[in-house]
C-alpha cells in the first residue's frame, strides 16, 4: 500500500531541552495510526508539526511525495480533534459541524448534503438542535468527530478525544470511533496514553517515550517481538524483569539470571542484546502442572485487584520485585495476603527482550 504522509527524520529543539529525536512515521491512505505514549513524551507536539502549528528543527513531512513544510495549518486539509474537543459552548450540534464549512463558504445544497449524512452516520440526527452543555459527553465527542468529516479532510488528528470520559463510556466509544474512521475511508492519527483505546482503533500503533519512536508495528506484533522493555511498559504490561547477570559457563552455554531465577539463552536469541525476560499473567500457574516439569518460584502475596472476569495477585519476589499472576474469578482457595505462595511457569513462555 503507497504511503500517504510521510514524516522523514523530524526532529524539534526546544530551550528547555526537551526535543523530539529523528522521528521517522509512514502512514497508508486509509490507515489509522496510534500514537502511544505517556504524559509529555512529546505526542501533542508531533501532531502540531504535522499541522503546520510549529516548524521541525531538521527532517520533512511530505504527502504523497511533496513537501508541506511550506504550506500553512488553514491550507493542509487536516482535520484537527484537541483533547478538550474545542467546541462551541453558543452554537448547536448542527452548528457545530457546519462551522468549517461555513467559514470557508462551501455551496449551500452541498453544505446541508454533507450536514444530514454526518448526522445519520454519527446518530446525531435527534440532536442537532441541542447545545453542548444538552448532550452528553459520547454524544459531544461524536459532534467533534463529525466537524472534523465535514471538511472532508485528507487527514484526521485526534489528540485524547476520549481521555475526560469515564472508563465505561470510553469502551464505548472505541469501536464506535472506528466504524466511522473505517465507513468513510479516513486516513487518521489517533494519540493517547491509553493502550486499550490504542489497541482497539488503531490499525498499527508508534510507541513514543521521551520524544522518540522506540517501534510501530501492530499491537500483536509488539507484545511478540518488542525491541524494547518500555515498549511493553507502555503498553500496560507487568512481569517485565531485568536480566542481572550473563555467565557463560565451558561448553559456551549462556546462563541469564533474573528475579524469578536462572535460564538457559535460547539458541535464536544473541545474549549481548537482550536486557530483559517478560512473561504473561496469565501463563504463571498458582497450582502445579501434572504433564511437565515447570519452573518454581516462591513468593509472597502483597494483595489482589479484583476484576469482573479475571483477579489480578499482585506478589513480591526475594529481591522485592513485583510479579503479577491473572486467575479465573471462579478460582477457589486464593492465598491470603502477607501468606508465601509456590508459583509456576514454564521457561518457553519467557519472551526475551
Amino acid at each position: 500500500m503507497k504511503d500517504y504522509l510521510t514524516l522523514s527524520t523530524i526532529s524539534k529543539d526546544f530551550e528547555d531541552d526537551f526535543s523530539l529525536k529523528s522521528i521517522s512515521i509512514s502512514l497508508a491512505k486509509g490507515e489509522i495510526l496510534g500514537i502511544l505514549g505517556p504524559s509529555g513524551c512529546g505526542k501533542t507536539t508531533l501532531l502540531k508539526l504535522i499541522l503546520g502549528l510549529i516548524h521541525p528543527s531538521v527532517g520533512d513531512i511530505q504527502v504523497e511525495g511533496r513537501s508541506i513544510l511550506s504550506i500553512s495549518p488553514e491550507n493542509r486539509n487536516f482535520g484537527y480533534i484537541p483533547q478538550n474537543l474545542a467546541l462551541f459552548s453558543h452554537l448547536s450540534v448542527a452548528e457545530n459541524i457546519m462551522f468549517g464549512m461555513t467559514a470557508r463558504k462551501v455551496n449551500v445544497e452541498i453544505r446541508k448534503k454533507r450536514l444530514s449524512a454526518i448526522l445519520s452516520l454519527l446518530n446525531l440526527t435527534h440532536l442537532n438542535t441541542k447545545f453542548p452543555h444538552e448532550i452528553s459527553g459520547g454524544e459531544r465527542q461524536r459532534t467533534a468527530l463529525g466537524r472534523a468529516l465535514a471538511l472532508e479532510p485528507a487527514l484526521i488528528l485526534m489528540d485524547e478525544p476520549l481521555s475526560s470520559l469515564d472508563t465505561k463510556l470510553s469502551q464505548q466509544l472505541r469501536w464506535q470511533i472506528k466504524q466511522i474512521l473505517r465507513t468513510t475511508q479516513s486516513t487518521a492519527i489517533f494519540v493517547t496514553h491509553n493502550p486499550g483505546e490504542a489497541i482497539s482503533i488503531c490499525d498499527r500503533i508508534a510507541i513514543m517515550d521521551n520524544g522518540s519512536i522506540l517501534q510501530i508495528d501492530k499491537a500483536d506484533e509488539l507484545l511478540r517481538n518488542p525491541k524494547d522493555p518500555k515498549v511493553l511498559e507502555i503498553l500496560g504490561k507487568s512481569n517485565i524483569l531485568p536480566i542481572h547477570k550473563k555467565e557463560t559457563n565451558s561448553n559456551q552455554t549462556v546462563f541469564l539470571t533474573t528475579s524469578i531465577g536462572v535460564f538457559r539463552c535460547p539458541q535464536n536469541y544473541d545474549p549481548e542484546k537482550l536486557n530483559a525476560a517478560w512473561i504473561a499473567e496469565n501463563d504463571i500457574l498458582l497450582d502445579s502442572p501434572s504433564n511437565e516439569d515447570h519452573h518454581q518460584i516462591t513468593a509472597k502475596l502483597l494483595g489482589t485487584v479484583w476484576g469482573r472476569v479475571r483477579n489480578r495477585l499482585i506478589f513480591r519476589m526475594p529481591d522485592n520485585a513485583r510479579l503479577v499472576v491473572q486467575v479465573p474469578i471462579n478460582v477457589n482457595s486464593l492465598p491470603q495476603p502477607g501468606e508465601n505462595k509456590t508459583l509456576y511457569l514454564h521457561s518457553r513462555n519467557l519472551k526475551w527482550i
